[in-house]
């Protein structure tokens, strides 16, 4: 079953949340570049939404 991070109002257009996490993680990667941080805040990026994804399965298993 596909997960979803984002939905368009009109519902015709979907980010999966694989692809949203994984892009979010890639601007985090460099904007923290010049701070020597990027692979900390790529980390960041993958996980900021954790605990959607985590609430989403838990309402899938009920």
């Amino acid at each position: 079953m596909p997960f979803y991070a984002h939905t368009r109002e009109d519902g015709q257009q979907k980010q999966l949340l694989l692809d949203h996490l994984t892009r979010t993680a890639e601007i985090a990667r460099k904007l923290g570049a010049d701070t020597g941080l990027g692979d900390l805040v790529y980390v960041a990026g993958l996980l900021h939404d954790l605990g959607k994804y985590s609430l989403i399965r838990l309402e899938s298993e009920i």
